[in-house]
């Protein structure tokens, strides 16, 4: 089963409704059994909801699983969030799971309700309080355990350390023991705690899978400085010796992309080669950027076009896709559909301006226009109106370009410097009524 809570994929696995239905058939009557499933499929939901909402915040793109056991968020494919972003979205799961089970205890408490209506909103609430206090003790690979991976790794600068193993290690122990000594054989309590054992143990011993090697942040962070031959060297000396899978198709991509940060491309084709058939799993910018480079537009447009939709490329691929299109009216829908959500996540209207600002001084003046008039429509920040402003005086339309530029003051704008020394506003300098417009932007003197 696939919907969308607003723009967030989510997808049902069948498997998901075992854990539901064990729940139900404990309680006995049929009523129940379905009110289980519902509070089940419900506070599952808005624990992933949590963590999808603080990503959004952040400006990257999640998409919600539901499985056997229980959810997953998952990061966007080449999204690079920093340790302080993963904290937060990880703590947001259970903590909005745990303020929605307070809250509807407390209001419960002001009420008076009888049979199953009562049963029903008082399990929910004391589900998940309980599930988000439990989800929180520091046991990979729950939330607790990856809050304090987060936490260590902030204070310590070393990802990924033995501590966090030992930590998961002793709660895990103490999880079981709990489970069977003082809940007399609480299996869910119990699983969550093998769970942490076993986990606690692969990160102590030092053989996780899925572990990244520190090299590949090494060699983003030195082809960001420019130094790419020697990202490239640090790259291809840590695959030479790399057996893990995954580990090693992640540093083929970064491969690849700092092989096309150093203008060569046919070096990131071949890195990308050699990931076989999971090459699919790559970016899909970083193959949209190498089907550029074959001349193959339509491949472009095809695989950025469904990120763009919800605002996930990153600024420097949109006018990537502007070039790709030869039909305006397929951009601006293009674009509408970007920014049809920005006021969710004030970190996306940055990402919007960013990328307003990359298509305006790559020649895209018309799309330009087109985003930052879509932005001001949802999102009301004055800035977005002043870039159309300029962007319609770049294209010669000047009366609009004025009425722009009202509507931006109108809002609240004010510019950091005087309007006649911005020369894309140049046109209107003439024009009546701008000489008030530049009063009225006039920044406040220190």
């Amino acid at each position: 089963m696939n919907f969308r809570l607003g723009s967030i994929p989510v997808r049902i696995r069948p498997e998901f409704f075992i854990l539901p239905v064990v729940f139900g058939l404990q309680a006995g009557s049929t009523e129940k059994v379905v009110g289980w499933m519902a509070i089940v499929f419900v506070s599952v939901l808005l624990h992933e909801l949590g963590h999808a909402l603080a990503m959004r915040f952040y400006g990257f793109a999640p998409r919600i699983e539901l499985h056997a056991m229980g959810g997953v968020t998952a990061w966007p494919e080449g999204g690079r969030p920093n340790e302080k972003q993963k904290l937060w979205v990880t703590l947001c799961g259970p903590g909005l799971e745990l303020a929605t089970g307070l809250v509807v205890l407390l209001v419960l408490s002001k009420l008076e309700l009888s049979g199953l209506a009562q049963w029903a909103l008082s399990t929910f609430g004391i589900v998940n309080v309980v599930w988000a206090l439990i989800n929180l003790l520091p046991i990979l690979p729950w939330d607790g355990g990856l809050a304090l991976d987060s936490t260590v790794t902030l204070i310590t600068k070393r990802p990924r350390t033995k501590f966090v193993g030992a930590v998961s290690l002793l709660f895990g122990g103490l999880a079981v023991l709990t489970a069977f000594v003082v809940f007399d054989k609480q299996i869910m309590l119990a699983y969550l705690g093998g769970i942490g054992i076993w986990k606690g143990w692969q990160r102590w011993s030092g053989n996780e899978p899925g572990q990244m090697p520190p090299e590949a942040e090494q060699a983003w962070n030195l082809s960001e400085k420019g130094e790419h031959q020697k990202a490239d060297a640090l790259l291809v000396q840590t695959l030479a010796g790399t057996k893990d899978a995954a580990a090693k198709l992640h540093l083929l991509e970064v491969l690849a992309w700092v092989r096309l940060s150093a203008n060569d491309p046919d070096g990131a084709e071949k890195a990308l080669r050699e990931m076989g058939v999971d090459v699919q799993r790559t970016s899909p910018e970083l193959r949209a950027r190498l089907a550029a480079h074959r001349q193959e537009p339509h491949r472009v447009v095809q695989l950025l076009k469904p990120l763009a939709s919800i605002l996930r490329l990153r600024p420097e691929a949109w006018p990537l896709l502007m070039s790709a299109l030869d039909d305006e009216a397929e951009r601006d829908v293009i674009i509408r559909d970007a920014v049809s959500r920005l006021a969710l996540s004030p970190a996306e209207q940055q990402i919007a301006l960013a990328a307003t600002e990359k298509l305006f001084h790559s020649g895209h003046v018309a799309a330009a226009n087109v985003m930052s008039q879509r932005s001001f429509e949802v999102a009301k920040e004055p800035v977005f109106a002043f870039n159309a402003a300029c962007c319609l005086c770049r294209l010669g339309d000047v009366e609009k370009g004025l009425a722009w530029l009202k509507t931006a003051v109108d809002a609240g704008y004010k510019s950091p410097v005087p309007l006649d020394d911005d020369p894309d506003l140049a046109p209107l300098r003439e024009l009546p009524g701008f000489a008030e417009l530049k009063a009225a932007a006039a920044a406040p003197k220190a």
